[in-house]
């Protein structure tokens, strides 16, 4: 009963210490592969309903940037070329207590978002 209680033991020990290894590598991964996507900075106000965003391009792509109302309509394509590597501003111009607009940028190898609030 002791030598089945201890092999049970060790065979949970055993999987535990590979779970766990395998949870590492996928955080070890995940932190590589974040490096290269496209960021925002956040957005700072320049005062009279215009903003600026900062965006880093990790690399050279096609890339379009679209400024969304806060029903979703677009209002103006920002971008819709090929950017190099670096970063980006866009200055961006909105009338005060219009609410919440967004920037959706797509690539081809992502989709995201940023908010401004006006």
């Amino acid at each position: 009963m002791e030598t089945l209680r201890l092999a049970l033991l060790v065979t949970l020990l055993a999987l535990l210490a590979y779970i766990l290894y395998k949870k590492l590598l996928t955080r070890m991964q995940r932190g590589n592969l974040v490096q290269n996507y496209i960021e925002f900075e956040d957005p700072k106000k320049l005062g009279d309903g215009k903003y600026r965003i900062d965006v880093n391009f990790p690399q050279t792509e096609k890339v379009t940037l679209l400024l969304l109302g806060p029903d979703g309509q677009i209002l103006s394509t920002l971008l819709d070329d090929t950017v190099q590597t670096g970063e980006q501003s866009f200055d961006i111009e909105l009338a005060p207590g219009t609410g919440k607009h967004s920037l959706a940028l797509k690539s081809e190898r992502q989709s995201t978002e940023c908010f401004i609030h006006a």
